[in-house]
């Protein structure tokens, strides 16, 4: 799948390397799941954990970010809910510790997973990723539900 841009996986070989633990949402996970569409950045659903935070602030250390922006992240409080970003868009990289509808947990045990040279890339699973569009009231959400919900339909009857 060739959706993912160069910077991008960069962004998530570095913190395979160190050892965050997430998940993909959002526009990618719609295109991973078979609906191609554009999205104007890439967003990440971390394990909200004080351990996992320590590993993403070890990879903004190891990545350069400036010391302001590390502060700030690690102010935050990892097991509420967060939501900040790096990057402008197209590069932009929306991080979040929680999403409507599901637990990290329950979403982890049942993520689907590309191969990506010789790391293992998380994606939301496409049951979990309508949940949490069901919970938002963005048009481009519910169209996303219209289209994976297409796309299961057609997978189930080609299954039979």
């Amino acid at each position: 799948m060739n959706f993912l841009i160069e910077p991008h996986k960069e962004i998530l070989v570095k913190l395979t390397q160190r050892q965050v633990q997430f998940i993909l949402i959002g526009g990618y996970a719609v295109n991973f799941h078979g609906y191609n569409r554009t999205t104007g950045d890439m967003d990440i659903w971390l394990n909200p954990n004080d351990e996992n935070k320590r590993h993403f602030l070890d990879y903004l250390i190891a990545d350069g970010f400036d010391q302001l922006s590390i502060d700030q992240i690690r102010q935050l409080d990892f097991t509420k809910h967060a939501a900040f970003h790096i990057g402008e868009k197209p590069l932009q990289v929306e991080f979040l510790t929680r999403i409507s509808g599901l637990t990290f947990e329950e979403a982890f045990d049942k993520k689907d997973i590309l191969p990506l040279n010789d790391i293992n890339i998380p994606f939301l699973h496409i049951d979990h990723l309508i949940i949490s569009k069901l919970t938002s009231s963005r048009p481009k959400d519910k169209l996303d539900v219209e289209e994976l919900q297409r796309i299961l339909r057609m997978r189930e009857e080609n299954n039979e």
